[in-house]
């Protein structure tokens, strides 16, 4: 398909239909390309806000033969955050405004087309709406993508949407490079209540109101008069970092390329390329030195001979921002390897016809290129968040020569934070190897021998810090799991933490297991406050916000009344919990049958309570309820429960999507279990998906996990949720 010349861009928020627009902003939709000459040269760009994201997918389909794509607006919801997001995804020379209530004369492509003629210079055309502003708005905005990528908007984004577009006229006016080409004689129809008188709705008046006008109007005379200055440059979203010490002309070409083809493909990033020049070389030490020197809060470290997919690597990213974990590929392929144990001294066809080829162009790397492949590597590339980076104690600098520092490094963000496979290749370009890059150089001996006190202390949060704490470099191996002293992992007694019980009393079955719980509480953890109560009301969020406010702990506990944790697993919950950012919550969790309840429930609260294979009777995976573990700064930053949710369902998956935006969500490699109401337990929860607030609940959960990704659209669900807090 060729090349669109014509993007037409289509911000709304009427998603469905409605009175005023019985097609919603498919009428606008229809009549353009209908009344398009050569449908064939346009691109359709629909953008929807974030909070309708979930509604709009029922009536999001496009006719096959349209270029059509909707984007979402992960911004502010107005028109001009809404028309950026779609302008961003245009891929036209000419790049058309439109709305619900325009309408397109017969031919309008090809005229305008005519009309600038020149698509490869900065203009803004001037058509007509039939407004008595028609000589100074220029309605449709029409600009050239010459304009817009000069610009780096279509509207200025300090617009909450009045005179936005009266700045884009006038700039367009008072600026020589930008040539406005007069067209009138293309008319639009603008069904706009100020022209046609036609009804306001909601979209009309949230858009247009005296709070619009006034910061409109104030923000256009004070650009105006600076001359509409250009938006600052934006500063690095992340950055990436090559550790790279000087080594044979083949590593110096390929480290060139690649550092020369990700500054083009990804703009957003900083790059940093260096080492310390260590002998034996330091590959941790010199990533830790440009993780020193970076200037955002987002470390992408990449080994200086792999090429990675600059979309992949974008995914890595989010997902690190948005989930706190430390984030590598599933696979690495080797490009031109050779069997043959010595340097390989043939041809290297493939790595020799990338490095021919212009950096910054996406690169294929075609199967017969790839000699073998290494499923889940710990190296290549690791994705974390700077707070991670330093909680999982950097790399090891104990590490020289080659090899295992990342084998290090992925166990402790393992067993500290957590570890997410993105489904992505690394290709390993050819170069030769130095001797001590072979597996059984002395080097790599010693580095491997250091790994063993990493695999031993894995998943054992205590041992793993110990580790990192007490680094030596003349330590080569540990025969024997390192842990602290005895009588140093029994010193806490549940000081500074509060476990917070949600619980409305009358079921006998849940009575039982509350006081069987808080029994145990008490007993293993005497210096935590233990707090078990409800609202009388059937709001789970409202008990848990009750149940906070009381608490006086640094670190809550927020356990669901039929929750049981081995005490091991609260205390690493609980210093996971300590940063003063993470959300800990549990990777497993584990239903216990209605017998091996009985049979706990029996025993001695104040004993250990052995849990058995055939207890369960079902588990899950990163399960959005039953536990958290929060300081109480994060958990105010959060905004609480959302009290809007009522009865059963909805508000335990809204915290944690808040959680994954806004904080480090972080799943432990631990388990939880789910006591057994008895036999009312599945009808209680059937009754609860029935109950007329059910439905509710799942869309206000849809809109949280539709800004899981977005800190901004999360914040303003929160602000909207506090805002309509219910205190008891």
């Amino acid at each position: 398909m060729a090349q669109p010349l014509i993007s037409l861009i289509h911000p709304t928020a009427r998603v469905a239909p409605s009175a005023g627009f019985p097609l919603g902003w498919r009428g606008a939709e229809r009549q353009f390309f209908a009344a398009a000459e050569h449908p064939e040269l346009i691109e359709y760009v629909l953008a929807i806000d974030l909070a309708q994201w979930e509604e709009a997918q029922e009536h999001l389909s496009f006719s096959p033969w349209l270029r059509a794509t909707a984007v979402c607006n992960r911004g502010r919801c107005n028109a001009v955050d809404a028309t950026n997001a779609a302008a961003g995804a245009a891929t036209g020379a000419l790049i058309v405004h439109s709305t619900d209530d325009y309408e397109a004369p017969p031919g309008w492509d090809t005229l305008l087309l005519a009309a600038a003629s020149d698509l490869g210079r900065e203009a803004l055309v001037h058509c007509s709406s039939g407004g008595a502003r028609d000589h100074e708005l220029y309605i449709p905005h029409i600009i050239t993508r010459v304009r817009l990528d000069k610009l780096g908007y279509f509207f200025h984004p300090s617009y909450r949407s009045m005179y936005a577009d009266d700045e884009l006229c006038r700039h367009a006016d008072a600026d020589p490079a930008c040539a406005v080409i007069e067209a009138q004689h293309i008319k639009f129809k603008h069904d706009h209540p100020i022209i046609t008188g036609r009804p306001r709705d909601a979209v009309y008046r949230h858009e247009d109101n005296p709070e619009t006008h006034a910061q409109g109007l104030s923000n256009f005379n004070a650009r105006q008069a600076q001359g509409f200055p250009a938006l600052p440059p934006e500063p690095p979203r992340f950055s990436l970092l090559m550790p790279h010490d000087a080594g044979p002309a083949q590593c110096e070409r390929i480290t060139a390329w690649l550092a020369e083809h990700y500054r083009k493909l990804l703009p957003e990033a900083e790059l940093l390329i260096g080492g310390l020049g260590h002998q034996p070389p330091n590959r941790s030490a010199n990533r830790n030195s440009l993780a020193a020197q970076a200037t955002t809060d987002l470390l992408v470290f990449l080994d200086d001979a792999v090429l990675l997919d600059p979309e992949d690597i974008r995914a890595a990213v989010r997902i690190a921002e948005s989930t706190g974990s430390m984030v590598r590929f599933s696979r690495v392929a080797w490009v031109d390897r050779t069997p043959q144990p010595a340097p390989y001294r043939g041809a290297a066809p493939y790595t020799e016809a990338i490095l021919q080829a212009a950096p910054g162009i996406p690169v294929s790397v075609p199967a017969a290129a790839i000699y073998s492949t290494i499923s889940n590597p710990c190296g290549m590339i690791n994705a974390v968040r700077r707070n991670v980076f330093e909680r999982i104690g950097r790399w090891d600098e104990t590490y020289v020569g080659w090899g295992e520092e990342d084998v290090a490094f992925g166990l402790a963000a393992e067993t500290l934070a957590s570890v997410h496979i993105l489904d992505a290749t690394g290709y390993h370009l050819w170069h030769p190897r130095a001797g001590e890059q072979d597996q059984g150089s002395p080097s790599h001996q010693r580095n491997v021998a250091r790994s063993k006190a990493y695999h031993k202390a894995r998943g054992d949060a205590t041992a793993m810090r110990y580790l990192i704490e007490h680094r030596r470099p003349e330590v080569l191996s540990v025969p024997e799991p390192v842990q602290p002293p005895p009588a140093a992992r029994k010193e806490w007694r549940g000081e500074g933490l509060s476990i917070l019980l949600p619980h409305d009393p009358g079921d006998p079955r849940r009575d039982r297991i509350v006081a069987w719980l808080e029994k145990r509480w008490r007993h293993y953890f005497p210096q935590a406050q233990i707090l078990v109560a409800g609202t009388g009301r059937r709001n789970r969020a409202a008990n848990r916000n009750a149940l906070a406010r009381q608490a006086t702990g640094q670190v809550l506990a927020f356990l669901d009344a039929d929750c049981l944790l081995a005490t091991e697993a609260v205390r690493q919950a609980f210093s996971a919990a300590q940063d003063g950012q993470t959300v800990a919550k549990f990777g497993t969790v584990a239903w216990i049958g209605e017998r091996a309840t009985r049979r706990i429930l029996a025993g001695n609260p104040r004993r250990t309570c052995p849990v058995e294979a055939g207890d369960r009777v079902r588990a899950g995976q990163r399960l959005p309820g039953l536990a958290w573990f929060v300081s109480r700064e994060t958990f105010d930053s959060l905004g609480g429960f959302d009290e809007r949710f009522q009865g059963w369902g909805g508000e335990d998956n809204a915290f944690t999507y808040a959680a994954e935006a806004l904080a480090s969500l972080t799943w432990l490699p631990l388990t939880a279990y789910h006591l057994n109401h008895g036999a009312g337990e599945a009808a209680n929860k059937m009754a609860g998906n029935t109950a007329p607030e059910y439905a509710a609940n799942q869309q206000l959960a849809a809109q949280y996990k539709a800004a899981r990704h977005d800190p901004e659209a999360m914040g303003e669900l929160i602000r909207c949720a506090t805002s309509e807090v219910l205190v008891p």
